[in-house]
């Protein structure tokens, strides 16, 4: 016998011998758990463990079954993942159907679980979401269009398309699948010719948490690896934060160009109310070092107005702060804000005259 086939059957034999040893499993201690047909796996997206007391409370609400399920928390090392358990099939089917679900603001992933598939093994790394599209020109309007909408946000999963009043809808939904570590989809530019692009907004339904700054679902703005916050360039050439509270349904912002708009308004509005007169005084009878600490005291309250005695008043903005009002000249009011210091009013340096004891600006 030569070499080769001595190898041969030493291999043969290892083989019968690892046949041979077989294992005989006992019955399953917990056979409910391990019914693929009645439990579903879920795994919440958040960097903070979400306790199974308020995953049974809210749920229980929101979930709204015929019949009594219950959660099983297969471990520590399981990190926020639960154990759905059903008693029937329809309960269960309706809870995928509507999908996605929140808890606190967590979103809530659900597979269907095989028992003979390791839960590490199960992948957690796409959600099923509805979104809003908003905007869409109504010379655009189709099914394919809307399909090729919806594709730059994801995996398009089902359309609600109705062909007759889809042009005269405020908004048309679709379903997408997304991936969790890319950043949401808030919007596109549809071109049209001859004139601006239009931005067709996404909202999304029963979204969660996600973060203002990268755009990512699981985390917020605060903790945030990031270092700067995404843009867009808007028609008129403006860059403005292209997340925010807008990318929700429940949002009355229309979209990141109208919040960019409103902010700026806001600040325009903040800033011409911190160059109100911030100090007026109306009684003569008042003497100079009781009107500084009356000032001094005003400053600290935060207030707008103020009436500190009889016939007089104070006036200003809450951002505002008297650096220094000296008894002894009281020649100059100024305010200091983030801008920089200023006298009241329009003047930088308006000037109070003091006639007597009657103090005026």
């Amino acid at each position: 016998m030569d070499e080769n086939q001595n190898t041969s059957m030493q291999e043969n034999k290892a083989l019968m011998s690892l046949s041979n040893n077989t294992i005989i499993f006992a019955e399953r201690s917990q056979p409910s758990i391990t019914n693929s047909g009645l439990s579903l796996l879920g795994k919440f997206i958040s960097p903070k463990p979400v306790a199974k007391a308020l995953v049974q409370q809210i749920l229980s609400r929101a979930w709204n079954t015929r019949r009594p399920w219950t959660v099983v928390e297969p471990g520590r090392r399981a990190k926020n993942m639960f154990v759905f358990l059903f008693e029937a099939v329809e309960d269960k089917r309706m809870v995928l159907e509507r999908r996605p679900w929140t808890v606190k603001g967590n979103l809530l992933l659900l597979n269907e679980w095989d028992p003979d598939t390791p839960m590490n093994l199960i992948d957690f790394s796409k959600c099923a979401l509805w979104v809003q599209l908003h905007g869409i020109p109504p010379s655009l309007v189709s099914k394919e269009n809307v399909g090729q909408i919806a594709a730059t946000g994801g995996e398009v999963m089902a359309i609600e398309y109705d062909s007759v009043n889809a042009i005269w809808s405020e908004f048309i939904r679709v379903k997408v699948q997304v991936e969790l570590k890319s950043p949401l989809k808030p919007g596109v530019f549809i071109p049209l010719k001859g004139k601006q692009p239009v931005w067709v907004q996404l909202k999304y339904e029963k979204i969660g948490d996600f973060c203002y700054k990268c755009g990512r679902l699981g985390h917020d703005r605060s903790s945030c690896l990031e270092k700067e916050v995404t843009k867009i360039e808007s028609t008129e050439g403006r860059h403005v934060p292209v997340y925010g509270p807008w990318l929700r349904v429940d949002s009355k912002l229309r979209d990141c160009f109208s919040a960019a708009k409103l902010r700026s308004q806001t600040a325009n509005e903040q800033r011409d109310k911190s160059q109100e007169v911030c100090l007026t005084i109306t009684n003569p009878q008042e003497k100079p070092e009781d009107i500084s600490e009356m000032a001094m005291e005003f400053q600290e309250s935060g207030e707008s107005a103020k009436t500190v005695s009889q016939g007089t008043t104070v006036v200003s903005d809450r951002r505002q702060g008297l650096e220094n009002l000296q008894t002894d000249a009281l020649s100059k009011l100024k305010g200091r804000v983030d801008e920089g210091a200023y006298t009241s009013a329009s003047n930088i340096n308006k000037e109070i005259s003091l006639k007597g004891d009657n103090i005026s600006a």
